[in-house]
C-alpha cells in the first residue's frame, strides 16, 4: 500500500504517514484498521494517533511517539493543569503558548518514552521548548498535517 503522504526524511528520522478517512471513504473504525495495516509488522518501534478524519502513523528503529490533535482542543484555561515550571516561566515572560500544541508535544514524547499514562505533564517539558528539537538523546519535530490540526513526533536518536 502506498502511503498517502510521507515526508522526505533524513536517514535518522522515523517514517511518518498521514491517513485521510474522507479521501479513502473510511469510517472511524476503518481508519483505525488502515492505520494498523500501515504500520510495518517488522518495525521495531511504532506509534499511532487518531483524530477523525485523520490518523498519523510513525515507525522507527528506536523508540518513537506521535500525537495528533485538533487545534483548540484544550482551552487556554487548561494551561495551568499541564504546564511545567519552565513553561509557566516562559508564559509569564510573554511567550503565549497554544495549549493544544504543548499537549501534543508532551503526549508524543511520553509515548516515545514508553507509556503516556505514566508521565505527569506538569513535570515534563514540552518539545515546543526543546532547543533545536533536542533534549538529550531525544529528538522532536512538528509533523505537517492539515489546517486546524497539530501533530508532534518524538524519537530516540
Amino acid at each position: 500500500m502506498k502511503a498517502p503522504f510521507e515526508r522526505r526524511r533524513t536517514r535518522l528520522e522515523p517514517h511518518v504517514i498521514l491517513l485521510d478517512a474522507y479521501r479513502d471513504c473510511l469510517d472511524q473504525e476503518g481508519l483505525r484498521e488502515r492505520a494498523r495495516a500501515a504500520t510495518p509488522s517488522l518495525a521495531p518501534c511504532s506509534s499511532r494517533s487518531y483524530k477523525f478524519p485523520f490518523a498519523i502513523v510513525a515507525w522507527h528503529t528506536s523508540a518513537v511517539g506521535v500525537d495528533l490533535e485538533r487545534l483548540g482542543t484544550f482551552p487556554r484555561s487548561r494551561f495551568s493543569s499541564i504546564a511545567c515550571p519552565e513553561e509557566r516561566a516562559a508564559d509569564a515572560d510573554g511567550e503565549q503558548f497554544d495549549v493544544t500544541d504543548l499537549w501534543s508535544g508532551k503526549e508524543a514524547a511520553a509515548k516515545a518514552m514508553g507509556d503516556a499514562r505514566r508521565y505527569d505533564p506538569r513535570i515534563m517539558l514540552s518539545p515546543v521548548l526543546w532547543p533545536d528539537g533536542r533534549a538529550g538523546r531525544w529528538r522532536a519535530r512538528r509533523v505537517a498535517v492539515p489546517q486546524g490540526h497539530i501533530a508532534w513526533m518524538c524519537w530516540q536518536a
